[in-house]
């Protein structure tokens, strides 16, 4: 995209070039007695004629360029924007299966605090059941915190990216 916004910004030099050289032709044609010299009259209207169309072709090029980029920068938005609507969805998904993994652990501390009472040697299948369970807490979790981690950062290039767009925005309303 870089090398967009320099050709605009050549080409806004031409511009500014050419609109200069359309006044200077203007000015001399409204100098000049069209009677006295018709065939330099003529040759001035072409020229200006000429430089008109060169600067309309411009102008049409670097609009047609500017349409490009607003329609990339909005492009990227609405994709970044669905990918933290995604990121919202796996982390509600997520969450559903944390509560899901604590229910289960809290249920089996539940239970082998109750075989522990009733039959201390019976209760090493459950030990061993409630640590998975743990286990799986803690990683459900990480999952979690990494999804909120990803989260965060596509939150933070669609804040960047309509950044950049308004920017690109007044810039373009400066430029016009």
């Amino acid at each position: 995209m870089p090398t967009l916004v320099f050709k605009i910004a050549a080409d806004y030099d031409e511009v500014i070039k050419l609109r200069n050289e359309i006044s200077k032709l203007e000015a001399q044609l409204k100098k000049m007695d069209v009677n006295k010299s018709p065939a330099a009259a003529k040759a001035l209207e072409t020229q200006l004629a000429s430089t008109r169309q060169q600067m309309m072709g411009l102008v049409t090029e670097a609009a047609k360029a500017g349409a490009v980029m607003e329609k990339d920068f909005k492009s990227n938005i609405y994709n970044a924007s669905q990918s933290v609507n995604d990121f919202t969805q796996k982390i509600i998904d997520q969450k559903r299966v944390v509560k899901d993994v604590e229910h289960d652990v809290k249920r089996l501390g539940d239970a082998y605090k109750t075989a522990l009472k009733r039959n201390p040697t019976g209760a090493a299948g459950l030990l061993s059941e409630y640590k998975s369970a743990k286990n799986t807490l803690d990683e459900e979790r990480a999952t979690l915190f990494g999804l909120t981690q990803q989260q965060a950062e596509a939150s933070l290039s669609v804040k960047r990216l309509k950044d950049e767009y308004a920017a690109f925005k007044e810039e373009a309303g400066e430029t016009v």
